[in-house]
């Protein structure tokens, strides 16, 4: 009887043991819907209206895009009218992932369907923005069918 137990208790951690190896090796490849918090500064005066961006919508599988703006309708990025602030240039290093992160795009939150019509950022030039309010949108392709993770970045305004 008490060898019964014995192996009852060791078949018990054994399983226990291999179900937590299979969580830890594939629980980055189940489908994610933590939001990912980057995050940008700036020299003043400077366009970012936010320290810490909001993702909206969930990141869904194989490829999409992914709209980042300051929670609340409020804009990741202001621009005022033309000769009140010097050429801004963003500064940013995309984060590794399981598929393609980038490019990275503003979108003018007045025209019409979110991050359908983009300008995309490159890291260290000046973008040529129009007056306004705009957000980040973020595009990733390739990634598992099972989904994947967008690791969070700082965007910088200098």
């Amino acid at each position: 009887m008490k060898d019964r137990m014995m192996s009852h208790r060791r078949l018990l951690l054994g399983l226990a043991f291999v179900s937590s190896l299979f969580v830890s090796s594939y629980g980055v490849l189940l489908p994610s819907s933590a939001s990912t918090i980057p995050r940008q500064t700036q020299s003043p005066p400077g366009p970012a209206t936010c320290s810490n961006l909001v993702q909206r919508g969930t990141i869904g599988t194989i490829s999409g895009v992914i709209l980042y703006n300051c929670g609340d309708n409020t804009p990741a990025i202001k621009i005022p009218s033309p000769g009140l602030t010097p050429a801004m240039i963003p500064t940013f290093t995309l984060p590794r992932s399981s598929g393609t992160v980038g490019p990275l795009s503003v979108w003018s939150v007045t025209s019409g369907t979110p991050c359908s019509t983009l300008i995309a950022l490159t890291s260290g030039v000046a973008p040529h923005l129009h007056p306004g309010s705009y957000d980040y949108c973020l595009s990733y392709s390739n990634f598992p069918s099972s989904g994947g993770v967008i690791p969070s970045f700082t965007i910088t305004w200098s």
